[in-house]
């Protein structure tokens, strides 16, 4: 599953969450991986108001279908406020990594029953969208079809969304200029 897939599953909502749940460099580093604009009006001054401004830029982006916004949202939510998640599933799993971090292709090489277990043993202890979005995440780095092809860990995501817009996130206070 596309990390665009992804974050459509989840819904504006969870988006928005994740964003607030960003701080400001990392959504500018969202935004500049994609090659979108950080700039804020000069009358912008307080960091709230800018994040608020950045937020609904990924919220506008991920609405027409920015692939590279809704992979750097991803890896910027899970690396930077999921890592205990990430970790404690490569250890158990007994994958090699850095804080949560694995240049093994661990999707090929892990028995595939062993990686749907601890995922859903996973999804037991933290909350099962969150677990789904990072699974079908590596998935998609990892070029398998692992997670992606378990209808179970694919319904962890919950019911398919309303669509992330523009709109939603202007009802939630997030301004899109």
């Amino acid at each position: 599953m596309r990390p665009i897939d992804i974050c459509t599953r989840l819904g504006a909502e969870r988006i928005t969450t994740i964003c607030e749940q960003l701080n400001s460099n990392q959504l500018k580093t969202t935004l500049r991986q994609a090659n979108l604009n950080t700039k804020v009006p000069s009358r912008v001054v307080s960091q709230k108001a800018r994040r608020k401004i950045w937020a609904g830029r990924v919220v506008a982006s991920l609405e027409n279908d920015n692939e590279e916004v809704a992979d750097h949202l991803l890896y910027e939510w899970l690396l930077h406020h999921r890592r205990k998640m990430l970790i404690e599933y490569l250890d158990s799993i007994g994958v090699k990594h850095q804080g949560g971090e694995t240049e093994e292709t661990f999707t090929k090489t892990v028995p595939v029953e062993q990686l749907l277990t601890a995922a859903r043993n996973l999804a037991a202890m933290h909350p099962a969208d969150e677990v789904a979005a990072y699974v079908l995440y590596l998935d998609h780095h990892q070029e398998s079809d692992v997670f992606s092809t378990a209808p179970d860990i694919v319904a962890l995501l919950g019911p398919a969304a309303a669509p992330v817009t523009a709109d939603a996130d202007a009802k939630a206070g997030v301004s899109v200029e």
